[in-house]
């Protein structure tokens, strides 16, 4: 509830302002009383007052970034007066929105003595953390500073101002020790957002980006884990507003700093000093802008290509670089229809795609597209609706502006979210499960407490973990897990932070085994690491250990191009390769494979510092050999003049694995113990951990020698296929080549080699047969189902089509179709469809349509516009008077009531109907539609008139709000007009009618009558069009969804009009 002035909030008004101090500072206060307790806050206030008097004569500038809130900040001077509030007050500076977030600053000047009131004030009345920091813009006076009020400050200033080890601190209560919480540094920002990653870990150490205001200097700072505590070890930026959101590739980490002016900067791991320093390929920041957002987070895809997803006032966009990462492109919108409180995250998933999941609070839904790696930016699937099929109309719907993903290896993805059903026993932390073949769990409830949840998947164990805050106020983490195979979550949670916390935060990566999470307090933050999951360890898959993760990667060429020049390394680390000559492309062990001749072409990667490998590493590759000769599949390094690595194979057919053979000859080899057979895949591996070296085939050791004391480095490229150069060039396929920087384990190299052979020509995909319904005169939408394919790009298409009516495949990629029925068709229909996975195309498939009469309608329709097209400038009246309508300008579609509905911005698009005998409504008539307003203004829904200058009827909407029908307008003003009895909430559904039976005009919302009026004789004819979402010509237009537009020449009953509605 929102309660001004509540007292058990401090700082709730001017009589209660909290002192700030000193030339510069950071507090962080709640707008909420921090009790613990259910999922609602107990008292809210609207804004929050401090009081500060300058200690020094120039401009100062205040912000609120950092905070959870959509933020106004003003500062005034002068002395309350007498009825308090702002009375007595002087504005002096005023802010809403700064930079590239919602959050707020002013600069002013200041005088020395002179006391200033400052008020952050909340847009929305939204419970949460504000953030208020002040500095000096002139040079500070010499001699001693006062320090920020608050428990936030540290003991005493560290010796070395690049690198403060700040020890643990104790937390009250025994709980919390025995939960071994560590940590207690201060911070200037929390460790918010909710669907960004702050932590990972790397050479056996975590990692997090945090900003401080207490470390001297100040700033957004890089952090090691030391035992018992945290260092600050690299300082990324000087601004102390920014929250980041981190993506490990290697030994380089990626890191988006979200703030007022959001930037992107890279580091790479130096092993020798075991810490940080700038990307040596782009050691400098990259800017972005993101007007208007809340958060942002990054991710890269197969290709090495870096999305960033963030949100803006009204819109869900993504934007895209490629490495090195010196500029990002425009934005892509992908949602325009969202409210200014949604947010977005961005994840990569495996085949070859990206996915982008949404909050949408005014469809009460989620949303989620995909992108195909390599593909036009610009091109994403449809929008899926997460669990759309198990939304409740409860509260404000099923979705909230929390989110945080994580995604299996074979695909499935898992999001923690939070529900606005505000319903005792509803769910409020929940789970969202995307299947690999793109289908969407029901939601899974986790509590029907919490808030700001993230989801952690550890696929060693096959264990899912979400944890999150048990209330809306500072309170204990929670954490609860399951077994992915059936994904039973206990009925309690387990607390793992006891104390009072929010925003829990962790990695990015899958971790396995042990997990470190991070969460913060008013001004600290905390952290705690997991163990395995605390209950029943799940069953074991009969499947060979996982893969090695992608974080020691230095080279990863999957050879799944089929055609071109360019060979891309999906490692991130951009080492892409060329094309020397002329190679052709064959069927490989998963996807295409390169086949060289063994005297044309080979490919080239040009050398890079990611590629020198000295201390350990890993080179593996599958192959298939066509002849017995001295040739080599991987190599860095020239025989006989410079030393490196090779993976080779010799005269004898006998592979082998190579290092510094120019110095040492064949010391440092290691081979295979037989010849493997010509034409047949062979998978090679080999090793070297810094003191032996190893060689395994088919994932099976076959020898092992002393290794060098390190592998030697050169400014060589790397050879695929062939030494550096083109010397010695192999014969026959190559495929999957991996270069690591560590030397993998047994069970890790039996990982990569382990999928199943292929069979000697490539399998056929397999279609499902499939069933979809739908009414007479109603489209449908479906999608078409694969059984089993070989993996590589489908494409669907109809190959026979249905007879009582037509079908278009929307995405032939996806195999998402529209079925149109014909008009007054009835009965069975089907169509025939086939897939092709990049080689051969399926045995046809089919797909059966079912076309049911629709229910009677009230008689007496005269237009019926139910806006299912989802797309195109066509809408359809299904009443059979053909009084289609075209769109005029640009629309969008978006879910309705029932389908599809008609979203209008209020500034573009609408729909106009011809005029038509049919639509003259005179002696009586009904109006109705479903309606979804997102701003207040006088705009109008459905309307057969002109204001001002020609009468006739119409169904819109107020100024205030309130929705009204009128009639007559030109020639009696308001006389028949009436109203809603209340204005309606933006960004719901609500049901309108209005009815005139040739003597009272009616006016319901939502079924139930809101007034009357007596009516005129007659409603007005005239020759005009029909608007949808505008006056006819365009004039008002409204902003919003509509869906289901009805008209009728004599006035519905209550219980008709009820009906309608749903009641």
């Amino acid at each position: 509830m929102l309660a001004a002035g509540a007292p058990t909030v401090a700082g709730s008004g001017t009589g209660a302002a909290v002192a700030l101090e000193g030339e510069s500072g950071t507090v962080v206060a709640p707008n909420f009383s921090p009790t613990t307790g259910p999922e609602a806050p107990d008292d809210v206030v609207p804004e929050l007052w401090w009081r500060w008097t300058a200690p020094s004569t120039g401009p100062y500038r205040f912000h609120t970034h950092g905070s959870e809130l959509d933020t106004v900040l003003t500062v005034f001077t002068g002395k309350v007066g007498a009825r308090g509030g702002t009375d007595g007050l002087t504005q002096l500076r005023t802010d809403d929105d700064a930079g590239s977030v919602v959050t707020s600053e002013v600069t002013f000047p200041a005088k020395a003595g002179e006391a200033y009131l400052i008020r952050v004030a909340a847009k929305r009345g939204d419970a949460g953390l504000v953030t208020l920091g002040w500095t000096a813009q002139a040079p500070t006076p010499s001699g001693p500073q006062p320090r920020t009020a608050g428990p936030s400050a540290t003991s005493a200033e560290p010796s070395d101002p690049a690198s403060t080890i700040l020890g643990p601190s104790a937390l009250a209560g025994p709980t919390a020790a025995a939960l071994g919480v560590e940590g207690g540094f201060p911070i200037s920002v929390n460790t918010g957002e909710k669907p960004q990653s702050k932590i990972w870990r790397h050479d056996g150490t975590w990692w997090a980006v945090l900003a401080s205001t207490d470390i001297s200097p100040a700033g957004t700072w890089l952090w090691r884990h030391d035992a018992g505590g945290w260092t600050n070890v690299l300082r990324l930026t000087s601004d102390a507003t920014l929250r980041a959101d981190t993506r490990r590739v290697g030994d380089v980490t990626h890191i988006l700093l979200h703030g007022p002016s959001p930037v992107l900067v890279s580091v790479e791991y130096d092993a020798a000093a075991k810490t940080y320093k700038p990307w040596s390929k782009r050691p400098t920041a990259t800017p972005v802008a993101l007007s208007g957002s809340e958060t942002a987070t990054i991710d890269i895809d197969s290709t090495g290509r870096m999305w960033l997803a963030s949100d803006s006032q009204t819109s869900v966009e993504v934007r895209y670089a490629d490495a090195p990462y010196t500029s990002f492109s425009s934005r892509v919108v992908l949602a325009s229809d969202i409210t200014e409180d949604d947010i977005a995250v961005v994840t990569a998933m495996p085949g070859g795609r990206v996915g982008v999941l949404w909050s949408n609070q005014a469809t009460r839904r989620f949303g989620f597209r995909t992108h195909a790696d390599g593909t036009a930016p610009s091109t994403w699937t449809s929008d899926e609706v997460p669990a759309g099929q198990s939304a409740r109309n409860l509260g404000g719907g099923m979705a909230d502006d929390h989110l945080n993903v994580a995604v299996a290896s074979d695909g499935t993805l898992y999001a923690a979210v939070k529900t606005s059903y505000e319903t005792p026993g509803e769910p409020v932390i929940g789970l969202l499960v995307r299947r690999p073949n793109g289908t969407w769990d029901g939601l899974r409830e986790i509590d029907d407490i919490g808030t700001r949840g993230i989801v952690q998947l550890d696929e060693s164990t096959g264990t899912l973990r979400v944890i999150y805050t048990q209330s809306t106020n500072f309170d204990n983490i929670l954490m609860k897990s399951a077994s992915t195979k059936d994904l039973a979550f206990p009925a309690s949670a387990t607390t793992v932070m006891a104390g009072n916390f929010n925003n829990v935060t962790s990695t990015k990566e899958n971790a396995s085994g042990s997990l470190m999470i991070m969460a913060s307090s008013v001004t600290k933050a905390w952290s705690t690491v997991l163990g395995s999951d605390p209950g029943p360890a799940p069953e074991p898959d009969p499947q060979p250990d996982p893969a090695p993760a992608p974080g020691e990667v230095r080279g990863q060429w999957l050879l799944d191009e089929g055609s071109g020049t360019v060979v891309a390394d999906s490692s991130g680390l951009g080492n892409d390769g060329t094309v020397q000559g002329t190679v052709a492309w064959g069927p490989g062990r998963s996807g295409s494979s390169l086949v060289l001749d063994g005297s044309g072409g080979y490919v080239q990667v040009p050398d890079a510092d990611s590629l020198d490998v000295s201390a350990a590493m890993t080179v593996a590759a599958w192959v298939r050999p066509q002849v017995l000769a001295t040739q080599y599949v991987v190599k860095k390094a020239v025989v006989g003049s410079r030393d490196g690595f090779e993976l080779s194979m010799s005269s004898t057919g006998r592979a082998f694995f190579r290092v510094n053979e120019v110095t040492s000859g064949d010391r440092f080899r290691v081979s295979a113990s037989s010849a493997h057979a010509l034409g047949s895949w062979v998978h090679l591996a080999g090793t070297y951990d810094g003191t032996t070296m190893r060689f395994y085939v088919d994932g099976v050791l076959q020898g092992s020698v002393a290794g060098p004391a390190a592998v030697a480095t050169n400014a060589l490229g790397l050879g695929i296929g062939a030494e550096p150069g083109g010397n010695r060039k192999f014969r026959g396929g190559i495929d999957e080549v991996r270069l690591y920087d560590r030397a993998l384990s047994p069970q890790e190299i039996t990982a990569l080699m382990s999928a199943p052979a292929p069979d000697p020509q490539p399998a056929a995909p397999v279609v499902v047969d499939g069933s979809v319904s739908t009414t007479a005169g109603t489209a449908v939408d479906g999608t078409l189902k694969v059984g089993s394919s070989s993996g590589g790009p489908l494409q669907f298409e109809i190959v026979t089509p249905p007879h009582l009516g037509t079908v278009t495949l929307t995405d032939a990629a996806r195999g998402t179709f529209r079925y149109v029925p014909a008009a007054g068709a009835v009965g069975q229909d089907s169509f025939t469809f086939r897939v092709r996975d990049g080689q051969l195309w399926s045995e046809p498939g089919t797909m059966t349509v079912t076309i049911t009469a629709p229910a009677p309608a009230p008689s007496g329709v005269r237009g019926q516009w139910l806006l299912d097209e989802g797309s195109g400038t066509v809408v359809a009246d299904s009443s059979g008077l053909g009084n289609d309508g075209t769109v005029q300008g640009t629309v969008a579609w978006g879910p309705g009531r029932s389908g599809s509905s008609l979203v209008l911005d209020g500034s573009g698009g609408y729909v106009q109907v011809p005029d038509a005998d049919s639509l003259d409504v005179s002696a009586a008539m009904t109006v109705a539609a479903w309606v979804r307003p997102q701003v207040l203004a006088t705009q109008y829904v459905v309307k057969k008139a002109v204001v001002g200058s020609r009468d006739g009827f119409e169904l819109s909407m107020s100024s205030t709000g309130r929705a009204f029908f009128r009639v007559n307008e030109v020639t009696s003003g308001d006389r028949f007009r009436v109203s809603a009895s209340s204005a309606h909430a933006l960004g719901s559904w609500v049901h309108l009618a209005g009815t005139y039976d040739g003597t009272t005009m009616r006016f319901y919302v939502d079924g139930v009558l809101q007034g009357s009026v007596a009516g005129p004789a007659a409603v007005a004819t005239n020759a005009l069009g029909l608007g949808i979402g505008a006056e006819p010509g365009g004039n008002r237009k409204f902003r919003g969804g509509i869906d289901e537009v009805r008209l009728y020449d004599r006035a519905l009953s209550a219980q008709e009009i009820a009906g309608l509605a749903g009641r």
